[in-house]
């Protein structure tokens, strides 16, 4: 077996940092044990609580960091879950939004065609009211022609064949 003052030393070299500060408070108490009586034990004491109240607040200082990290790991991820829902969300909009657009299109393309047909049919019905305007106005005895036939007055009167040669 190994003397401590070995295992100790090994211990403070090859351990962790709070190890190293322990096994150091340690072997600084064994050294005040050992030490005359000339010294101010309370004030080694004092340094000594000082020291591992020092240790102490370290470890908690430690363990807030990583608590806080942790915290922030945890917002990150969160964080980017969002973002990747969002984008997928604005995705699927923008597909919506296309096959909306190309619906639109297509209906407005149906109502040029039909817009076209309807001018031109339109256009249509219009050349055939002038052309009856002008046969009714060929053909048809005037109104005052007609009032003389009612009322029986006999003044001159043009026939349904003279209106022809006029035009």
């Amino acid at each position: 077996m190994k003397p401590f003052a070995t295992r100790i030393t090994n211990s403070v070299l090859l351990g962790s940092m709070f190890a190293r500060k322990f096994y150091l408070i340690l072997f600084s108490l064994v050294l005040v044990h050992g030490q005359t009586a000339d010294r101010d034990y309370d004030k080694e004491l004092n340094y000594q609580s000082k020291a591992v109240q020092d240790l102490k607040n370290d470890i908690e200082a430690t363990r807030k960091k990583l608590h806080s990290e942790k915290n922030r790991e945890q917002s990150t991820v969160r964080t980017l879950s969002n973002l990747e829902e969002e984008i997928s969300l604005v995705e699927k909009l923008i597909k919506q939004l296309k096959k909306e657009e190309s619906a639109a299109r297509a209906d407005v393309k149906k109502l040029e065609k039909e817009i076209s047909q309807q001018e031109t049919e339109l256009s249509d019905l219009r050349i055939r009211y002038a052309n009856r305007a002008i046969s009714v106005y060929k053909n048809t005895i005037p109104i005052d022609e007609h009032w003389q036939k009612e009322t029986g007055f006999r003044g001159p009167v043009k026939k349904k064949h003279q209106f022809e040669k006029r035009t």
